[in-house]
């Protein structure tokens, strides 16, 4: 009989964490798993319609931060549904599945997604926290690094898994199809720097505003898309920005996309000075359409983005760099395209759903293993 996983997840919000707790809930079902997903918090609709049919979803809720009966109601479903390993996601997730894998006797795994780096900070609450894991996860050697350093986690008990896409998804598109996009969108004259992620401040969005004038300057038929959604407060945050700086013309806020295949396509540049990133999911992405990417030397990017071989790197809040990064790559067309092709072939060969899926199933093997060897 398989064994049983449950991937117990503190909320499913937009974002790559999300998309990461679902396939990889998706491919170890392939490995021949049987595995449970369930939200502290309720699932939103979209993403119960993205994954209609091939995730399998439990439904407990928490009603607030401390509730004291989710714990015990947790650890009945965990024996009731025979859950062999519990593999949580955030801080939450952490200490409800965390004191459950106690009292249950079953291993629990935690993979750290945070971008925000207070979650990493020296506190004695997260280093208890971190405690009740049997393995830790990084999904970056930055990542890594901050877990074995400020957490104290012990680097026996920490395992380094890279988030990873399906690359069969992401299709490139001839360059016919590229120009009839172009003119659906009304894009036909425009080069397209594109970015993908919420309005929140540590998107760096903000900064890629800065330097848009700059690259105006020098390459007036410049449009910037950015692809994601944001509260009001974000909006008219950007929206007085771009007032303010007289780009109106220049930038589209696409607002929650469905299409992001195209967008990558048809776009001259990827464009993320992200303040901070655990990962960065878009990158990879980017990588797969064939992108030159412009980022910022942080978090996870610096395991994605070679600097000088798959884009330019640049430090955080530097409106200048960023501004003086995007103005190369669109001065020297092949030296972009070159970038591009480097960057292909090391989603390739490093950032693939299937290796990353791949790596959970080993660790999780590994530890029921371990689990049932009274040798151990």
């Amino acid at each position: 009989m398989a064994h049983k996983i449950l991937e117990l997840a503190q909320g499913m919000e937009k974002g790559g964490r999300t998309k990461r707790i679902a396939e990889t809930a998706i491919g170890l079902k392939r490995h021949g798993w049987e595995v449970k997903v369930l939200s502290m918090t309720p699932v939103p609709d979209w993403v119960k319609t993205r994954y209609q049919g091939s995730v399998d979803w439990l439904d407990l809720q928490r009603r607030n931060k401390l509730d004291l009966q989710y714990l015990l109601r947790l650890a009945r479903l965990i024996k009731s549904e025979r859950i062999a390993l519990i593999h949580a996601h955030c801080e939450g997730s952490y200490f409800y599945g965390g004191l459950a894998g106690k009292i249950c006797k079953v291993p629990v795994v935690g993979t750290y997604h945070r971008s925000d780096l207070s979650y990493f900070k020296r506190h004695w609450k997260l280093r208890l926290l971190a405690r009740l894991l049997t393995r830790a996860v990084a999904i970056s050697n930055d990542r890594m690094n901050l877990i074995q350093s400020n957490l104290n986690i012990n680097p026996q008990k920490t395992t380094l898994i890279h988030g990873g896409i399906n690359l069969d998804s992401f299709q490139l598109l001839p360059s016919e199809e590229i120009q009839r996009l172009k003119q659906d969108f009304g894009l036909q004259a425009k080069r397209i720097l594109l970015s993908i992620g919420h309005l929140g401040p540590i998107k760096g969005h903000q900064i890629t505003l800065q330097a848009l004038p700059q690259v105006l300057e020098k390459f007036p038929d410049v449009i910037w898309v950015v692809a994601g959604d944001g509260t009001n407060e974000d909006y008219e945050r950007l929206n007085r920005e771009i007032k303010k700086l007289g780009v109106a013309d220049s930038v589209k806020l696409l607002g929650q996309a469905h299409n992001i295949i195209e967008w990558l396509n048809i776009c001259d540049l990827f464009v993320q000075p992200s303040i901070e990133e655990g990962f960065g999911l878009v990158f990879v992405e980017a990588g797969a359409c064939k992108k030159a990417v412009v980022a910022t030397a942080v978090g996870g990017i610096k395991d994605i983005v070679v600097n000088g071989e798959t884009g330019l790197l640049i430090a955080p809040n530097d409106a200048d760099a960023l501004a003086e990064a995007i103005n190369t790559l669109l001065a020297d067309p092949a030296k972009a395209a070159d970038f591009a092709e480097a960057g292909f072939r090391r989603v390739y060969d490093y950032f693939s759903m299937d290796a990353m899926v791949e790596k959970y199933h080993s660790l999780f093997a590994e530890l029921l293993a371990t689990e049932q060897d009274p040798r151990a």
